[in-house]
């Protein structure tokens, strides 16, 4: 984490739901007091209850307020479960996408009702993930940003007009024209193809700087698969953050 905080990034992603290891567990025990960056837990609601939620999100304030964010998530990976597991954690029939939504709706409901998530002493930053109207209609009530994936927001950007936005995407950071040849063929037929930005740094800038001009202020990036370079990231972001770049 000190590599990311050095760097200038605001948040870490950690992903909760049935196929990882407690993220919870792992960033309580290896999170640096004092540092000023955020660890934001992508939450599948079936994967949890609202009530077990709430005690991770106090127990974390207690041990320093302000350094965790929720991503609340309605996706599934049930493709990837067991028959068994696809019941989800709590009963939720993660296979049906209006079993998922209406559940999300509810854990919503119930969780920022509860006494322990009332009581946290700072504000808890929210991000709903996803495109549909359903997901806008609850970044809206609960959250506070929207994310969605950088193809499906260039496709309509006017449906996100009333929303705060981080845009989701992968980067590849390339130094030389055979570099971004070379990652060109192995990316363009991949899942990520669609939501990659590939160039080098001044070129990945100024795709930041276009989408700042939409209105766009908050960006959510990955590592693509592919890509064996992640100290380029760290690198293109301190120099943007200390306006090298």
């Amino acid at each position: 984490s000190k590599i990311l905080d050095d760097a200038g990034y605001y948040s870490v992603l950690h992903v909760y739901d049935p196929l990882n290891s407690d993220y919870f567990i792992k960033v309580a025990r290896a999170m640096t007091l004092g540092q000023k960056l955020k660890h934001m837990f992508a939450i599948r609601t079936y994967a949890i209850s609202p009530e077990m939620l709430s005690m991770m999100c106090k127990s974390f304030d207690e041990i320093e307020p302000n350094r965790i964010m929720l991503n609340i998530v309605s996706g599934d990976k049930y493709q990837m479960l067991n028959e068994k597991e696809v019941d989800g954690v709590i009963g939720v029939d993660i296979s049906k996408s209006e079993s998922r939504i209406s559940h999300t709706e509810n854990f919503m409901k119930k969780f920022v009702n509860l006494n322990l998530f009332k009581s946290l002493s700072s504000k808890l930053e929210m991000v709903l993930s996803g495109s549909s109207e359903h997901t806008l209609k609850l970044a809206k009530e609960y959250g506070d940003y929207n994310l969605a994936m950088v193809d499906q927001y260039l496709e309509n950007p006017e449906r996100y007009l009333n929303d705060k936005i981080i845009l989701g995407f992968a980067i590849v950071v390339v130094e030389t024209y055979g570099e971004k040849i070379f990652y060109e063929k192995l990316i363009k037929d991949s899942e990520a193809a669609h939501w990659t930005l590939l160039g080098t740094d001044y070129e990945i800038k100024e795709k930041l700087d276009t989408f700042e001009k939409m209105g766009i202020t908050d960006v959510l990036f990955a590592l693509h698969r592919f890509d064996k370079n992640p100290d380029r990231i760290h690198r293109l972001v301190f120099d943007i953050k200390n306006g090298i770049l």
